[in-house]
């Protein structure tokens, strides 16, 4: 087999390089897909995280009007009953 000529090894090194940075590309375009996926996923959570915890501050918040009004029912009727 003859040796092959310079330019024939120049061409057939830029055709690899350029299959290489072809292929980084699209690893870097799946990456970053990857990572948008992920970071709406992320914002999802973060959203009803946020849901819950209003919703969690709005039972708590009943929940100590309740048990004052309660509180002062009580008083009230052990003032009544002195």
């Amino acid at each position: 087999m003859a040796p092959k000529d310079g330019d024939e090894l120049q061409c057939k090194n830029r055709d690899v390089a350029e299959n290489v940075i072809d292929e980084d590309f699209e690893e870097i375009e799946r990456v970053n897909q990857s990572l948008d996926s992920l970071n709406s996923a992320l914002d999802d959570m973060e959203k009803r995280t946020d849901d819950i915890r209003a919703k969690l501050m709005e039972l708590l918040t009943s929940n100590k009007e309740i048990r004052e009004s309660i509180m002062k029912e009580n008083n009230e009727m052990d003032n009544n009953q002195s």
